[in-house]
């Protein structure tokens, strides 16, 4: 495994996204291939968290144990601006939705979004988002 660039066109311009595959607990460790893309991690400009909605662990324990990994790595990396982007929330109803999104607005994080790649939800406000601060 190892991470994908892929390039985002928006309106006039573009720029470059990297997904790094999920990062393991203990990935801080050099458990996994964890070093290797937390090397990779630290030369982004804006990280995204993709946290599964309809996942057995909860989107607040899976931004955790990231942000962990990230932190025993590198405190730099927690300097970094940071997306929490919830998917699958077409799986889940409104009012789970509601409550899950608004856990992390709660705790002041202003970078939050819900997505789903099957209906397409969110995933323009989150584009929009990233743009105005890429490009302005």
């Amino acid at each position: 495994m190892r991470p994908h660039l892929g390039t985002i066109k928006y309106s006039d311009n573009s720029f470059v996204i990297a997904d790094i595959p999920g990062i393991i607990e203990g990935a801080s460790d050099g458990h996994g291939l964890g070093i290797k893309f937390l090397k990779h991690i630290s030369r982004t400009g804006i990280l995204l968290f993709f946290l599964e909605a309809f996942s057995e662990i909860s989107v607040q324990d899976q931004f955790l144990k990231l942000k962990k990994e990230l932190g025993d790595f590198s405190e730099k990396l927690l300097e970094k601006e940071f997306y929490i982007v919830v998917t699958k929330i077409d799986l889940i109803d409104e009012e789970t939705r509601f409550e899950t999104l608004n856990t992390f607005n709660a705790k002041e994080f202003t970078n939050v979004f819900g997505i789903s790649s099957v209906t397409g939800e969110g995933v323009q406000e989150l584009l929009d988002d990233i743009s105005r601060k890429i490009f302005i």
